[in-house]
């Protein structure tokens, strides 16, 4: 549990500039309930996901090109099969913030992510998001992001990486698109956000989803979930 997480402010020039930078205690946080839905889960295993809220205000002025807000931090679960160096290896998350006069509150996903899929049993879940501005959505799979090591678990100073951070190593046979070996395939729907597949090897898997918001044609935000499965 992060008591204090950092979140660094980029104005999104050429090339980007760090603004700012906000170290934010953690609001509150919840143990959210086991849900194992699988027909073929009968023996769940001892399992805990827990999710922490950390808010603040930031006012800038508006700038023809929008903003970034992103946080790094490590490291991820030793145990990932389908990247290398899980363990020394940490995560970034970042969006944008596009100027005015767009205004926009970001997508938010319908459900709490799945803690284990099945082996050689199809698998479908309710990626989707809402979007309460009415944006039009699109899903697809997208790439894990590098974030903090096991020697600089925050990164500071010039060692920072403005976004979009960048794509973690896979492990051979795995990438952003083909996170989970399946016959068929993990899989999701860009319209729908419904994702599919039937799971072919044990193991833990991480995989990234993103969120597109469309407005008149432009993409306006993007916003990603890194999950392990």
């Amino acid at each position: 549990m992060e008591n204090m997480v950092t979140f660094f402010l980029y104005s999104n020039t050429s090339p980007k500039r760090k603004v700012d930078s906000f170290a934010v205690p953690m609001r509150t946080h919840q143990i959210l309930p086991v849900d194992f839905s699988n027909e073929c889960i009968n023996n769940p295993p001892n399992t805990c996901l827990l999710r922490n809220f950390y808010e603040f205000d930031v006012v800038v002025p508006n700038n023809a090109a929008g903003y970034y807000l992103a946080t790094n931090n490590c490291c991820r679960n030793e145990a990932i099969l389908n990247i290398l160096n899980p363990s020394s290896t940490g995560a970034s998350y970042y969006i944008y913030l596009p100027p005015l006069p767009f205004r926009n509150a970001s997508a938010r996903f319908k459900n709490f992510p799945p803690q284990i899929i099945c082996i050689n049993n199809p698998f479908v879940y309710d990626f989707s998001a809402t979007d309460i501005d009415n944006d039009s959505l699109s899903y697809e799979l997208c790439a894990a992001r590098l974030g903090g090591s096991t020697s600089d678990p925050i990164p500071s100073g010039p060692r920072i990486q403005p976004p979009p951070h960048t794509p973690v190593n896979y492990s051979n046979g795995y990438s952003a698109t083909m996170p989970v070996a399946g016959i068929p395939p993990l899989q999701i729907d860009p319209v729908t956000g419904l994702m599919t597949g039937t799971p072919s090897a044990i193991g833990r898997f991480v995989v990234s989803v993103c969120v597109k918001e469309w407005r008149n044609g432009i993409v306006i935000n993007t916003l990603s979930r890194d999950v392990q499965f």
